[in-house]
């Protein structure tokens, strides 16, 4: 009979290791699936900072880009030493346009014309025809109707600088 039981106990011996291998195996398994789950859950924390960033930049850069694009509403002139300018919007009346044009040429000699352009009742502009002579060699004319100076202001720009990019400019501003 002691034959016997020191089979069954070499028996369970060997159960006994592949129960504590498979006990081990399991535990490692186990100890990989946890490192998985962190390992996941850093990644998706960081996706979602990603992803909180890229929509404060979109934010951001639709503002910067909605503040480019707005328009100018007052009537905006310069008769500068440097540069002269003048900036055409749908509310710049008749009488604003007259008062501006006795001021270029008093101080630059900067003719402007405007005859041809149409005003409403309330004095606005209808349809802009604006010629411009700098009496330097530098003119040009500018036709705009009245919807596109709603959506686009007008005007022209002329700098005296030598090494101006951009001398004389008329038209859409």
């Amino acid at each position: 009979m002691f034959f016997y039981e020191s089979e069954v106990l070499n028996q369970n011996s060997v159960h006994l290791r592949k129960f504590s291998a498979t006990n081990t195996l399991l535990g490692v398994v186990a100890k990989r699936c946890e490192q998985f789950e962190e390992n996941c859950n850093k990644k998706k924390n960081k996706i979602l900072i990603i992803k909180k960033t890229m929509k404060k930049i979109i934010l951001m850069l639709v503002g910067i880009l909605i503040l480019s694009c707005s328009k100018q509403l007052e009537t905006k002139y310069s008769t500068d030493s440097e540069k002269v300018f003048l900036i055409i919007t749908a509310k710049t009346t008749e009488s604003e346009l007259k008062k501006i044009a006795s001021e270029f040429k008093t101080e630059k000699n900067v003719i402007i014309d405007f005859s041809k352009t149409e005003f409403s009742e309330n004095g606005k502009i209808k349809a802009l025809n604006l010629e411009v002579d700098c009496n330097d060699g530098f003119k040009g004319t500018a036709t705009i109707s009245g919807v596109i100076l709603k959506i686009k202001n007008a005007g022209f720009s002329r700098d005296y600088a030598e090494n101006s990019k951009a001398p004389f400019i008329i038209g859409a501003m």
